[in-house]
């Protein structure tokens, strides 16, 4: 039976300053909504059986509740279900809101009329005002009103939600609602296209004639902004290929030189999210062959360097050099950054040196200067290296410093200075693990401190004067997380502002509460409030948690790689939030957009699958994120480092980087000069988050190795 043992539980019953709450056992909470049909029917029968025996009333009252979540959620014997929730609703508990809502929905699962389930959404909107259940409960009022024709009143519930806060699917049907709304007041435009960034259109202009006509490409009707518009709107809508089209026949006929590059750049970023480089370097050329000032040329150059399109970059960098006498650090340091990455390293020289020579107080200083000293590095001129270095390492530059105090350590160690084993040593000291923490320790010989992962004991927290809605969401939160109602604890514990929160006792409780309810990335943004030097040992759990760690295995042994490579790429990605969609349209736990999705579901025969919501779903993720990573792999000999880098920025991008950088054959340099700052970040944290899980989680004192083989 999973029991609640978890306690949570003030000394006094009324709310006072410096109150001292209590928890004492975290193995046992088990997610209700994750355990699938048939767990469920047993659990339910061993719960029926404790419900039978039990004669303590509040444990009677947990029972029933898991009792009839279970039946609710996988819609086994609902009269049941409904019976519970309409008993517990009465009762006067922290989840009385809760009760209400589940008898609710039981209703709606029975057919019932829409009054009575309307009643009841409405009584938690009246009573429970400050509840995380209002978002839900006014979709569900918006839905109901829809359904009656009752606009005015749909637009009310509308209004009164928050939806930054809905699950993929609530939002989506929370966007309908409004666009239809807006649709009845004839103010289709720009005020749609601003609320609401992902716009099912084919649903709409089934429904209204309006939009229909709009999204007709033939329509001689529509106008130019018009076109644009609606091509906005399918690019929301994910359907790319439309988008251009009508992209391109806005351009027809324009002439005004502001508004087609507009048009070329939303058509180059569809090319960019379809996967399409080829078409995305095209579309820039057009662009670029219009552009007026050294500034323009230079952020075409940038483009151009991110493509890998690196003589086309020395092109027009060169011709903003020449043509216009405007010397902008920037543009130096792009051109440095453009010979380095072909490996001319006297020329890469010059334009750093002049960065450091003439712009002293650029902000791309030590960048230059690191750049100089990994360039010294690779001509085997240490002491050049060095000195480089430790002008970085006297600065205090937050970017550069560990890097260079790294480098520093490596030329040492190349000098054979005994100096190199002090450095060393005090970046593993001093950044345990960082990167370049972890890395240090492949130069002195270093023993794993083990770190105790049982959060189980009594967390004495004294509140300092909390407020009673903020004790009330603590108390729902705790008492949901003991029933294995995991998604709702996470609304409570989001409900409280933590930036009000002076206790570190508290804020830590509030870490560990989201790491076991999981919500990893809440957990995250909790402990980054914490002086590092004041968290317990064991909060590397909490930022290097194992989420889906079987899920993780099964698909990674499946193309046979390391299941810590795909679970330290979700990590990094989305801090393991399967609802994550970034504004690139990238989807859930590994971030993957749907056209590669739709390919490597092809791949796998996977005929069902649908994107984007199945890319919510965890396991579909999982499985189609470890079978990219395995193609990439294999697409790139298995070379960790490359296979890592595409997963970023593009196996096209990387094949070209590849191209040009052949000669950087120390993994550790080439890490270094990865073009893209995002890639080159990206890459260094992949390879910390998966040497810290081993670390942790396997009981191995190993060593990140950036030349592992993939398989």
């Amino acid at each position: 039976m999973p029991p609640g043992l978890l306690i949570f539980k003030p000394v006094t019953p009324k709310i006072v300053t410096s109150e001292i709450y209590e928890i004492r056992d975290f193995t046992s909470i088990i997610n209700l909504d994750s355990v699938g049909k048939d767990e469920a029917s047993k659990m339910i029968k061993t719960l029926i059986k404790a419900l039978a025996k039990e004669t303590d009333d509040k444990k009677i009252y947990d029972l029933k509740f898991q009792i009839a979540y279970l039946q609710y959620r996988y819609e086994m014997d609902i009269d049941q279900s409904n019976a519970f929730f309409s008993e517990l609703k009465d009762k006067d508990t922290v989840l009385r809101e809760y009760a209400t809502f589940f008898y609710a929905k039981t209703l709606q699962l029975k057919d019932q009329k829409s009054d009575v389930i309307k009643n009841m959404f409405e009584n938690i909107a009246t009573f429970f005002p400050q509840s995380p259940l209002q978002n839900e409960v006014n979709l569900e009022l918006a839905g109901i009103y829809n359904r009656e024709k009752n606009y005015s009143k749909v637009r009310m519930h509308l209004d009164k939600m928050n939806s930054e806060n809905l699950t993929y699917a609530d939002k989506r049907e929370f966007e309908y609602l409004l666009i239809s709304t807006y649709l009845r007041e004839n103010t289709v435009g720009k005020k749609i296209n601003f609320l609401c960034p992902k716009l099912d259109i084919d649903k709409l202009s089934k429904e209204f004639p309006q939009l229909k006509k709009a999204c007709d490409y033939h329509n001689k009707e529509l106008k130019k902004e018009e076109i644009f518009e609606l091509a906005t709107l399918y690019k929301k809508s994910l359907k790319y290929s439309d988008a251009i089209y009508l992209y391109e026949e806005y351009l027809n006929g324009m002439t005004d030189t502001m508004k087609r590059n507009n048009a070329l750049k939303e058509i180059a970023d569809c090319y960019k999210r379809m996967g399409n480089n080829e078409k995305q370097i095209s579309t820039y050329s057009q662009l670029k062959s219009e552009v007026p000032d050294a500034q323009g040329l230079e952020r075409f150059a940038v483009v151009e360097l991110k493509l890998g399109q690196y003589n086309d970059a020395l092109e027009l960098l060169s011709k903003a050099y020449n043509d216009f006498h405007d010397l902008s650090d920037e543009l130096v340091f792009m051109l440095g950054r453009a010979h380095l990455e072909q490996y001319n390293l006297e020329q890469a020289q010059f334009f750093f040196r002049l960065v450091t020579e003439k712009f002293h107080h650029s902000s791309l200083l030590r960048a230059a200067q690191f750049r100089l000293g990994i360039i010294a590095f690779i001509q085997m001129k240490y002491k050049e290296a060095e000195s480089y270095f430790e002008e970085i390492s006297k600065s205090n530059d937050e970017e550069y410093l560990i890097p260079a105090l790294y480098w520093k350590a490596r030329a040492h160690n190349r000098l054979n200075s005994v100096e190199a084993q002090k450095l060393f040593q005090e970046i593993i000291a001093h950044y345990p693990l960082n990167y370049y923490g972890l890395l240090s320790r492949n130069f002195v010989p270093t023993e794993w401190k083990k770190r105790d992962n049982n959060f189980n004991g009594v967390y004495a927290v004294r509140l300092e004067s909390l407020s009673q809605k903020t004790t009330k969401y603590l108390e729902t939160a705790e008492h949901l997380l003991k029933l294995g109602l995991l998604s709702y604890a996470q609304q409570e514990l989001s409900a409280i502002d933590i930036n009000k929160i002076n206790s570190l006792e508290l804020l830590y409780y509030l870490a560990v509460l989201y790491h076991f309810a999981d919500d990893h990335y809440n957990a995250a943004l909790t402990l980054v409030k914490i002086p590092n030097e004041k968290l317990p040992d064991n909060h590397v759990y909490i930022k290097w948690p194992q989420a889906y760690f079987d899920t993780f295995t099964t698909y990674a042994n499946k193309v046979k790689i390391n299941p810590y490579l795909p679970l330290s790429i979700a990590r990094q990605e989305t801090i393991l939030r399967k609802e994550a969609v970034s504004p690139a349209d990238a989807f859930g736990l590994m971030q993957l957009i749907p056209p590669t999705a739709v390919k490597l579901a092809e791949n796998l025969g996977k005929k069902q699958f649908k994107a984007p919501e199945d890319l919510l779903n965890p396991e579909i993720n999982i499985e189609l994120g470890s079978y990219f990573l395995s193609t990439l792999s294999d697409s790139f000999g298995n070379n960790p480092v490359h296979t890592i880098a595409a997963y970023n920025a593009g196996k096209e991008i990387v094949s070209v980087w590849l191209g040009t950088m052949k000669n950087f054959s120390d993994s550790e340099v080439f890490v270094e000069v990865i073009p893209f700052k995002e890639t080159r970040e990206y890459v260094k944290r992949i390879f910390q988050n998966i040497t810290i899980y081993e670390l942790l989680y396997e009981n191995k004192n190993i060593k990140l190795d950036l030349d592992k083989k993939i398989r």
